[in-house]
Parts: structure tokens; C-alpha cells; sequence
């Protein structure tokens, strides 16, 4: 791994810091001042070093990120990416198609059926749908029999789930 000591630097810096509130809270109980000061001084010696150090690496850390952005390989696995994400798009396009027939073809047959016919929500039992054969059957608007509930024009012995 790229930078490994370094890494072990903000870790070790890390680590200090914890530890460092860790011994100030223990020290409301028990006076250990000496510990807690030296603590501090430990986190502030790794924390001086890993911010000496940071801002010569920055360069490198740069220059391998522009290299990997640059790398044929990375670039390649980019454009299969692209070429999946097109196919996908493509295949839902294709998908939604299909619904939007299916959906067009389900309101022509249930519009234009001869039969009453609605559709309603199970627990409250409201009208979500009604076609025009349920308008003529039962006389009310479609707004009229959409405000309704099923109960409200069939025997309740008709719609027990």
C-alpha cells in the first residue's frame, strides 16, 4: 500500500487524541496530571509530525491519482461501465414500453366493457376506478361513484373479504 507509514502516522495520531480525552476524563476522579500532560505532549509531538510531513506527500498523492485517472486500464473498465449503462437504459426504455402498452390495453378493455366494472381499495373499500358501463348501470357521475365506497351501492353480504 501506497503511503503506509503514513497512514499509521494519522492512525497513531488518532489513537493519541482518544487516549489523551480518555486520561482528561479520568482526571475529574483522580488527579493524574502528570499522565494527562503527558498524553498531550505525546499527541502534540505526532501531531506536529504528521503535519510536517503532510504537505510533501500532497504532490505524490496528487501525481498517483492523476495516473490512475490516466491509466488504460481504468479507462477501459470506464467505457465497459458506460456501455452496461447504456444497454440498461435501453432495456428499461424497452421495459416501459411494454408497461405502458399493457397499461393501455387493460384501460381499453376495462373502459370499454359492457359490464359494470370498478376497482376499489380492499380495506376502505372507496372506488379507485369505475368504467362508464358502472356510470349508465348505476347513475352517478364518475366523480359521484369515485367519492363513494362500494357499500354504498352493493349489499354489505356482496363485498365480505
Amino acid at each position: 500500500m501506497p503511503f503506509h507509514w503514513r497512514f499509521l502516522a494519522f492512525g497513531l495520531f488518532i489513537v493519541a487524541c482518544g487516549l489523551t480525552h480518555l486520561v482528561d476524563v479520568v482526571t475529574v476522579w483522580i488527579p493524574v496530571y502528570v499522565i494527562s500532560a503527558g498524553m498531550k505532549g505525546f499527541t502534540a509531538v505526532v501531531s506536529l509530525g504528521t503535519a510536517i510531513v503532510f504537505p510533501f506527500i500532497v504532490p505524490q498523492i496528487l501525481l498517483m491519482i492523476q495516473s490512475a485517472k490516466e491509466s488504460p486500464e481504468l479507462r477501459r473498465m470506464n467505457e465497459l461501465l458506460e456501455v452496461r449503462v447504456r444497454e440498461r437504459v435501453l432495456d428499461l426504455a424497452v421495459a416501459n414500453e411494454g408497461l405502458m402498452t399493457s397499461e393501455r390495453q387493460y384501460r381499453l378493455l376495462f373502459e370499454s366493457n359492457p359490464m359494470p366494472m370498478w376497482v376499489f381499495e380492499r380495506h376502505s373499500l372507496k372506488f379507485l376506478a369505475v368504467n362508464e358501463a358502472a356510470i349508465r348501470h348505476y347513475g352517478y357521475s364518475r366523480d359521484e361513484l369515485l367519492s363513494m365506497t362500494i357499500a354504498d351501492i352493493r349489499p354489505e353480504r356482496a363485498f365480505q373479504c
